[in-house]
């Protein structure tokens, strides 16, 4: 089947999106719109077709039309996981940490999927992050851990509270994550962190010195 010529039927949004996601890697760009372009003609606008549109525009270095596609798609489809999830993601590439917040925050409040909110409450921890705000992106990635438990978000904690210098509550989230992670993963990370502390408090005398 030629990689233009997508069959319609209830299975084509996710078809017309592998086939994009390919040709955009291909670097066939015009392409790739007019896959999308025939699946939202014959299905209408899918939430997975106006993310995909988005990609699109990005590639084609026009970030800010695949926000706008982002945002009328969530309009459409108010509170839609992935529609959030790449729409905070675009604000967060576009540095537009406030908008980013809130459109987590408003899905999340109406979201009931513990996976779902794990996502979620993980996005927000990274936009806390990026603008230097520890304490919050703590808080969050917690309440992500205890939501859906993995190495990843313990290790995640670990590191925010690392950048607070707070130790021995980072080698507690290590310890967690360990339990959750391969043998070797979890070797693996015990040399990291210790050379990530050794980093800070080696940072810490330089700075205590006259």
């Amino acid at each position: 089947m030629a990689l233009t010529t997508v069959p319609v039927d209830s299975g084509t949004a996710p078809l017309a999106v592998q086939c994009a996601h390919l040709l955009i890697a291909l670097k066939r760009i015009d392409e790739a719109i007019a896959v999308l372009d025939a699946a939202v003609l014959a299905l209408g606008d899918q939430p997975d077709l106006s993310i995909g549109r988005a990609e699109v525009l990005r590639e084609q270095g026009k970030p800010g039309e695949g926000v706008s596609a982002l945002e009328k798609a969530l309009e459409r489809s108010p509170a839609h996981h992935d529609i959030t999830v790449a729409l905070a993601e675009s604000y967060l590439a576009a540095k537009r940490f406030e908008a980013a917040r809130a459109v987590v925050v408003r899905t999340t409040a109406v979201t009931t999927d513990s996976g779902h909110r794990a996502t979620l409450k993980s996005l927000e921890a990274e936009i806390d992050l990026s603008i230097g705000e520890l304490e919050r992106a703590v808080r969050e990635l917690r309440s992500a851990a205890q939501l859906q438990p993995s190495a990843k978000r313990h290790y995640a904690t670990a590191s925010a509270l690392m950048r607070l210098h707070d130790f021995d509550e980072a080698w507690a989230e290590v310890r967690a994550g360990q339990r959750l992670d391969s043998r070797d993963g979890a070797l693996t990370t015990e040399e990291n962190f210790k050379v990530i502390e050794r980093g800070y408090r080696q940072l810490e005398q330089v700075k205590r010195s006259p």
